[in-house]
């Protein structure tokens, strides 16, 4: 799909048959009262969202949803799209969900701006994504929520993606940071928003490239 304006719809598009691409399009809610819809459901293997082109969802409930059905729904690809003003998640990656990648894509004024589900009674936690290269600004939630329960989870408590929990800072000087990550994680530094006594800071812009632990 491509070069269109869904307005106001349930569903703007449902992408399920493997290899869809849905790129250059608009995904926006009504133009008087609170969001509405999700603009993007997968629910098929290696479907890219943007990538080629942007997209953009405005005014949503959900921007994009990626969701398991009869089995798991694999190869994601969700790049270079731009979301705001999305009343909760602004990706979601549901349950029985594996091997997503978001990359690239602004995020404003989301609820949290990723999801990564964790297990149902239907279908294991989601697993192995690549969330990296993504800037934030005007969440209220996390940048990255895993379990989607507004949690920092610990790292014996991680509920989903490998139970890779975030990395530890030990000190922070002008010229260098020292702190824990897993073993041949990739870890990137931000930015912070930063709110005294708030619960969701979250990091804005990314500071140079990623670094291997």
């Amino acid at each position: 799909t491509g070069s269109n304006q869904l307005r106001a719809c349930g569903v703007g598009v449902r992408a399920a048959a493997p290899g869809v691409v849905v790129a250059g399009n608009r995904f926006i809610g009504p133009p008087a009262g609170p969001p509405f819809g999700t603009g993007v459901e997968v629910s098929a293997p290696s479907v890219i969202v943007g990538g080629i082109a942007e997209n953009s969802f405005e005014q949503l409930v959900t921007g994009v949803r990626v969701v398991a059905s009869t089995g798991p729904v694999t190869g994601t690809t969700i790049d270079r799209n731009t979301f705001t003003g999305i009343d909760g998640p602004c990706v979601e990656l549901g349950a029985g969900t594996n091997t997503a990648t978001v990359t690239n894509n602004s995020f404003s004024s989301c609820g949290p701006a990723v999801v990564v589900g964790r297990a149902t009674d239907d279908h294991p936690a989601s697993e192995r994504n690549t969330i990296r290269a993504n800037s934030f600004a005007n969440l209220a939630g996390l940048a990255i929520d895993i379990g989607g329960d507004g949690r920092r989870n610990p790292p014996d408590s991680v509920p989903a993606n490998g139970g890779i929990a975030f990395p530890t800072v030990q000190r922070a000087t002008a010229s260098a940071i020292e702190g824990l990550a897993c073993p041949g994680c990739s870890v990137e530094l931000y930015l912070a928003a930063h709110t005294p006594g708030g619960r969701s800071d979250y990091g804005m812009v990314r500071l140079g490239q990623s670094v291997t632990a």
